[in-house]
């Protein structure tokens, strides 16, 4: 596991419980409330956490306990999809209301807590993870 000393690159945190419309949000946050918002994941307590960049930056995790959904945006309408390289796509993983393929699915905690780690503080994913860039155009 790498130690990260420096200023993080997020500047606010936004988590929304289960079953709730509505988002929190902590501006500023540190990162022992961001690793507490993942361990509250995998009570059923929060499925949505997001970290923000200075700019369009975001990276986003849709989860329950033991699934994690990981999209990081780099602008707008780019970004990347975790992937497990499996590329498996016939089965479907129900994640807050939406069914995602098995292979866009982290079933890692460790996995999960090391690129919720990267994008705090550098504001990317951690290399030794397979990443699909995506665009909307």
């Amino acid at each position: 596991m790498v130690i990260y000393m420096s200023t993080p690159f997020a500047s606010r945190a936004s988590y929304r419980r289960e079953n709730d419309d509505v988002m929190s949000e902590i501006k500023n946050p540190e990162f022992d409330q961001i690793k507490e918002l993942l361990e509250r994941i995998d009570f059923g307590d929060v499925e949505c956490l997001n970290l923000h960049g200075p700019s369009d930056e975001k990276f986003c995790i849709i989860a329950r306990a033991g699934f994690y959904h990981l999209t990081i945006f780099v602008e707008e309408n780019k970004g990347y999809a975790f992937s497990d390289g499996s590329g498996e796509r016939s089965q479907k993983i129900e994640i807050a209301g939406n069914y995602w393929p098995s292979f866009r699915v982290c079933k890692n905690k460790f996995e999960a807590f090391e690129a919720l780690q990267a994008f705090f503080y550098l504001g990317t994913f951690p290399e030794a993870q397979c990443w699909i860039p995506f665009s909307d155009d």
